[in-house]
């Protein structure tokens, strides 16, 4: 269908971006954190990426369970749908929470560090575990939108987003802010991204809200 195509496309555009400002942005990174800084940034961002399962990903039910309802009018239903997914958040958020903080405060021995990086590291890393609880909150309007099938009305403004963050990365840098820069960088351009789906799915899924959801439904 025409909308298949269009979130096809979509998608498309925000992972061509994504590639585009990494390969821009790679070298300002390189060159501004240095090879050790920069070598830790991947490692934190992998370990990062390992900790995202522990939020549940409750998420990928949500973006499901809409598709099921996507012509249904029982708003009140897919609010506790929304209500749901919160819920099992708040439930894995601990666990998270606790997770993040070992690793945050364990890594920069795992890796070597030297003694005057070590809270240089930790810092990166504890803002990288609150970006991954903001990014995985982001992913609720997100869900929406994908499960009403609308996920292509994002198409173009997203993939701004993802210039914008590119941009936010390479001003971290120009100030010479460090690792703790350009955490916080990746931190904004969450907080941004959860600013515009906000918008997105009240604009294009008015019924956006949330309802207490049955034990059943969590």
């Amino acid at each position: 269908t025409s909308k298949a195509f269009l979130n096809a496309l979509a998608s498309a555009l925000d992972y061509s971006a994504k590639l585009v400002v990494a390969f821009i942005i790679t070298p300002f990174m390189v060159a501004g954190l240095g090879t050790f800084y920069y070598g830790a940034w991947q490692i934190l961002l992998r370990f990062i990426g390992y900790m995202s399962p522990a939020s549940g990903r409750p998420t990928q039910a949500l973006k499901f369970v809409l598709a099921k309802e996507q012509n249904s009018t029982d708003y009140d239903l897919k609010r506790t749908f929304i209500g749901s997914t919160l819920t099992v958040l708040a439930l894995f958020l601990p666990m998270l929470a606790i997770l993040g903080a070992l690793i945050s405060w364990f890594i920069p021995y795992w890796m070597g560090a030297p003694e005057p990086s070590v809270w240089i590291i930790r810092a990166a890393c504890a803002i990288l575990v609150i970006n991954l609880i903001a990014f995985t909150l982001m992913a609720i309007p997100q869900a929406v939108l994908e499960g009403e099938n609308k996920g292509y009305k994002r198409m173009g403004l997203a993939t701004a987003l993802v210039f914008l963050g590119g941009g936010f990365t390479w001003f971290a840098l120009y100030l010479n802010t460090g690792i703790i820069g350009v955490a916080f960088a990746a931190l904004l351009a969450t907080v941004c991204q959860i600013l515009f789906y906000l918008k997105v799915v009240k604009l294009y899924a008015p019924w956006f809200g949330v309802a207490r959801p049955s034990r059943q439904v969590v």
